[in-house]
């Protein structure tokens, strides 16, 4: 069997942001309003499935803020 090493992702690759991460974020910057997933990818133009992904990576990082009303959840970027 063989045995993968972890590969060390140095630290300007983690620095680097994503392309659907900036499309994402733009479309929260821009919004003063909350945003539910499907008004993101819809603006944003990519799918419902990775806006949820980045969507929650960013919620990961603190770059967004998440709020749940019901079932659904409501996005907006971080205000400093």
């Amino acid at each position: 069997m063989r045995i993968r090493r972890k590969r060390k992702i140095s630290e300007k690759r983690k620095a680097i942001i994503n392309s659907f991460e900036h499309q994402i974020l733009k479309v929260l910057m821009e919004n003063k309003y909350l945003l539910n997933t499907t008004q993101v990818a819809m603006l944003a133009k990519v799918s419902w499935n990775t806006a949820e992904h980045y969507l929650e990576r960013m919620h990961n990082k603190n770059w967004v803020v998440m709020q749940t009303r019901g079932n659904r959840k409501l996005w907006s970027a971080y205000k400093f």
